[in-house]
């Protein structure tokens, strides 16, 4: 990404590789029903996935590097669930631009398909990456029907929700300053509330906070209150707990996409994002968990 000066003002510049070329589609589309989450597109060329975009004002980390935080997550995953709730009638136009789908009822069927994929394989490491897989096959059918049970439609899913993309525009004495949430290079067609997994878990990491901290609780409750018209707030719990754990399997599948297109041979050892993301899951690790 590059940024660019111009009289008119800063505008950034981005030309993404092919794994995620559907960005700006992504962007121009979700700008259709919730333009003030999304950063203001100036150009977009769709054969090479090119982006121009005006200045959205400063990172979240930077502007509120500490707790402070806490507050703008509590205003901004209302706005995102609500914009996820608008997206779901886009579904089907944001998979033929591009978007990867992890949707739920096909969680077990592209799990399937990494245990067949490995298994044809040669590689010392690969039977203990299968295994992996193969232990989770019942509770994975088991979770996928709880989240079925709740009636939450799939739906946009940024998968890489964190300070870093989040943009705010205003001073620190601004009660409501303008939040943007941009790049979603590595965002997918998925249940929706898989996207607490990254934000969770990257704010537990940069705040220090432990675990199922209540500051992490707090904003699931506040992220869940937007979809009350979907169910009570224990169903909501429940599927959000589900979605924990599907969540965590979902992102390493999406790992093993990016890795695949850009590292075919990477080595499946201790610290492979795949194999890390598939114990997650098996481990049922609390929320904002990231060790």
């Amino acid at each position: 990404m590059a940024r660019l000066p111009t009289d008119a003002g800063v505008v950034w510049f981005k030309a993404p590789g092919p794994e995620v070329a559907a960005e700006g589609s992504i962007v121009l589309m979700l700008r259709e029903v919730a333009p003030e989450l999304l950063p203001e597109v100036i150009a977009h060329d769709a054969k090479h996935g090119w982006l121009l975009t005006r200045d959205g004002g400063m990172r979240l980390r930077e502007y509120a590097p500490d707790e402070r935080q806490l507050a703008v997550w509590e205003r901004l995953l209302p706005a995102y669930a609500e914009l996820q709730q608008r997206a779901a009638p886009l579904v089907s136009g944001l998979l033929a631009a591009g978007v990867p789908s992890f949707e739920s009822a096909g969680l077990l069927d592209a799990t399937r398909q990494v245990l067949d994929e490995v298994g044809r394989r040669d590689g010392a490491t690969d039977p203990a990456y299968a295994a992996l897989l193969r232990s989770g096959l019942g509770l994975l059918e088991h979770l996928v029907s709880r989240l079925a049970a709740a009636g939450i439609p799939d739906s946009i899913q940024h998968d890489d929700l964190h300070d870093g993309n989040v943009l705010v525009d205003g001073s620190e004495s601004d009660v409501s300053p303008r939040l943007t949430v941009f790049d979603w290079g590595d965002a997918c067609i998925a249940h929706p509330f898989h996207t607490l997994v990254v934000t969770l878990r990257s704010l537990a990491y940069r705040l220090g906070l432990e675990p199922d901290a209540s500051e992490l609780q707090r904003l699931r409750d506040a992220y869940l209150e937007a979809w009350t018209s979907y169910g009570s707030r224990a169903a909501l719990v429940d599927a959000a707990d589900a979605s924990r754990r599907t969540g965590t399997l979902q992102r390493a599948l999406a790992w093993r996409r990016l890795l695949a297109s850009t590292q075919p041979d990477h080595a499946r050892q201790e610290d492979d994002p795949v194999a890390a993301g598939i114990r997650g899951f098996l481990a049922d690790r609390p929320w904002g968990a990231w060790k």
